[in-house]
């Protein structure tokens, strides 16, 4: 007895992810060497969550400790380490107790963190599948997230030394995927558009979400940031209307994302369940100073009011 639908519902989601801004480099030819140049990435994105996905297990170690020397909360994971270790260190991500993840392609299955706001490649990646992959653990929350990646050919060369034992089919598709890769961060046009036209979906110009469209200079928005931060902040004028504080969305942006990371350990949960960055981003700019300011924050329900609208309000009001 055979069984045929009739008139099925077919649903096909889009491989675009308009809120991934795309962003390459390749290495030399003006850009700083690369650990430097994730360094002044990761600073201009403060208490955010990130990932730095390296080559090789040694790449992770030394570019973990490079920016814990630095003063960045950082930790590594790759496939040499033990099971409990491992464990631990994603952990420590999931609770924001680190900022950022230096990590092999190791890291990746699980991870249910919706507020990872940048995914940084060191190297190349093995495919266009793997870099979609890899990409995809960004902003899953729907908020803006930067996907960076720095590529040479000098890396198409390791991943060839890689794979150069074993059947001869399998050498061949993996050295043809990584330089179909290392062309596609080659190529002008809409990075976006180019990205899913590899898994068969056609769409326009991104015009917004990619470096290509934008003519835009990642670094460059970094060195921007970081002397931003440095200048003295504008005295407040005295008048009516004024915010209560003067302080910028971003300094309170910290104090709250701080009192989150503690309220979650006391409650043994992931910060995030706590609120989510969408939420804390809207109070820093908003600055609810009642129960019914704050429940009017979306993401604030009568549940998470009764749990934190206390500490909330209190850190809102220093």
């Amino acid at each position: 007895l055979q069984l045929a639908m009739v008139d099925p519902l077919v649903v096909r989601g889009s491989f675009f992810r308009p809120n991934l801004r795309l962003h390459a480099r390749r290495k030399g030819a003006g850009t700083p060497p690369v650990r430097e140049a994730i360094l002044r990435l990761v600073r201009a994105r403060p208490e955010q969550s990130g990932i730095v996905y390296c080559l090789n297990r040694r790449a992770a170690e030394a570019t973990a400790a490079f920016l814990r020397d630095r003063g960045i909360r950082a930790g590594a994971y790759h496939a040499g380490m033990e099971a409990a270790a491992r464990a631990e260190a994603q952990e420590a991500f999931r609770r924001d107790r680190i900022e950022v993840m230096v990590a092999t392609v190791a890291f990746g299955m699980g991870i249910d963190k919706p507020d990872v706001r940048f995914v940084i490649h060191r190297d190349l990646p093995g495919s266009l599948e793997s870099y979609y992959q890899e990409i995809g653990r960004a902003g899953r929350d729907g908020l803006p997230a930067d996907c960076v990646a720095f590529y040479s050919f000098a890396d198409v060369a390791s991943y060839e030394r890689l794979t150069e034992d074993g059947d001869a089919a399998i050498v061949a598709r993996r050295k043809r995927q990584v330089r179909q890769l290392f062309e596609f961060f080659e190529r002008g046009g809409c990075r976006h558009q180019r990205l899913v036209r590899h898994f068969d979906e056609r769409i326009g110009p991104c015009r917004v979400a990619c470096d290509r469209c934008l003519g835009s200079d990642v670094l460059g928005e970094a060195a921007a940031a970081a002397r931003a931060r440095l200048r003295p902040p504008p005295r407040a004028a005295a008048v009516a209307g004024a915010p209560r504080c003067g302080e910028s969305d971003t300094e309170v942006l910290a104090r709250l994302r701080a009192l989150r990371r503690r309220l979650a350990d006391e409650r043994n949960v992931p910060a995030y369940v706590v609120f989510g960055d969408a939420t804390l981003a809207e109070m820093a700019a908003h600055r609810p100073g009642s129960e019914a300011e704050l429940l009017a924050v979306a993401g604030v329900g009568p549940k998470k009011l009764r749990l934190y609208g206390a500490p909330f309000l209190a850190a809102l009001r220093e």
